[in-house]
């Protein structure tokens, strides 16, 4: 795998004169690596196995963890190590004393060799992995550099690879594709919106829009909380992920006039207006009407926000109101679709 990560930078370079070119680990540095390869009959015959015999030579070597020690205040490792010299001719003569009694040097067990290796072993996601990195020179676009690695470079290294190695372009790479799908499938709207509405938007919310006939929803991306002096008005950017309209096509977009509250809220028909206050009527468990009087707050639509003795789920009349007195009974022909998923409104 250094091998070939090796040849993937030169192939690199060439392919793209003035790119910087970086590889980790780096595929130039290699040290000499000291490798024990058992000797399974021989381990067995004085009655070990491969885990126990590898406790043993990582005590030769850097020290063997065999737990912690707790002194009533710290925790304290517990490393098993020997002072043998750390030669190759040293160790494989390091007597060890077996489960069957035997006393035999460590290389009747081991054949130790050195051999030159990756100064340092990379893994990803448990794989072990070689990365190279790339930036492409200020002539080249990210495309056209993506373009010919996989044609060009990606198939030349993994003819070199075993069969189950990988070979993954990430980074900028990686997310090249999803940001052309992301820009495509979107729109950036810039707005210019009254200074005194600044305290009701918000960045995440939705809110809706109305091309032509169609209505939609877009997101608010980013609030520009600096107003204008002439004008008293502020940018607001929002995302409108659907695209099927024409750029330039006029837009109404519905702006919160105040923070969002719990209310009670009303149809508009419902209130009575007089000069001596409006008033709504409510329909009692009698089945009579009853005349309530209210304050009327403010409008979204055809709804009312309301103020008054008017709980959530009371029936009221939303047509004829005028006509009705106090107390007059009442037959109900029909409820608002809301009301109807109520199985117990408190009328």
């Amino acid at each position: 795998m250094n091998a070939v990560g090796a040849a993937g930078r030169r192939l690199l370079e060439q392919t793209f004169p003035g790119a910087n070119v970086q590889s980790f680990p780096n595929t130039d540095v290699q040290v000499l690596e000291l490798r024990a390869e058992p000797n399974d009959r021989r381990i067995a015959e004085v009655g070990w196995d491969r885990a126990a015999l590898g406790t043993i030579i990582r005590s030769l070597g850097d020290g063997a963890w065999l737990g912690e020690y707790f002194d009533g205040q710290a925790r304290l490792p517990v490393i098993l190590r020997t002072n043998l010299e750390e030669r190759p001719e040293d160790l494989a003569q390091a007597p060890l004393i077996t489960p069957s009694g035997e006393v035999v040097p460590l290389g009747e067990l081991v054949t130790l060799r050195t051999t030159l290796v990756p100064e340092q072993i990379r893994r990803v996601d448990h794989h072990r992995t070689v990365t190279l990195t790339v930036d492409p020179p200020p002539t080249l676009s990210l495309e056209d550099m993506l373009a010919k690695i996989s044609n060009e470079i990606v198939p030349t290294l993994r003819a070199d690879l075993p069969a189950d190695a990988n070979i993954r372009l990430a980074g900028s790479a990686d997310r090249l594709d999803t940001i052309i799908q992301t820009m495509s499938g979107n729109f950036l709207l810039a707005l210019l919106v009254p200074l005194a509405l600044l305290s009701s938007v918000k960045p995440q919310m939705e809110l809706p829009i109305k091309v032509a006939n169609k209505q939609m929803s877009a997101t608010v991306r980013t609030v520009v909380p600096v107003g204008e002096e002439r004008s008293r008005q502020f940018e607001l950017r929002m995302i409108l992920a659907d695209s099927a309209f024409n750029v330039g096509s006029a837009l109404e977009v519905g702006l919160p006039e105040r923070d969002a509250a719990d209310a009670l809220v009303v149809p508009r028909d419902a209130i009575a207006v007089r000069q001596t206050g409006n008033y709504l009527m409510r329909i009692r468990r009698d089945n009579t009407a009853e005349r309530v009087a209210i304050t009327s707050l403010a409008t979204d639509g055809d709804l009312v926000t309301i103020d008054g003795p008017v709980n959530a789920g009371d029936v009221v009349v939303i047509r004829g109101v005028e006509r009705l007195q106090h107390g007059q009974r009442v037959t109900i022909l029909a409820r608002d679709a809301a009301l109807q998923t109520d199985p117990n409104p408190d009328a």
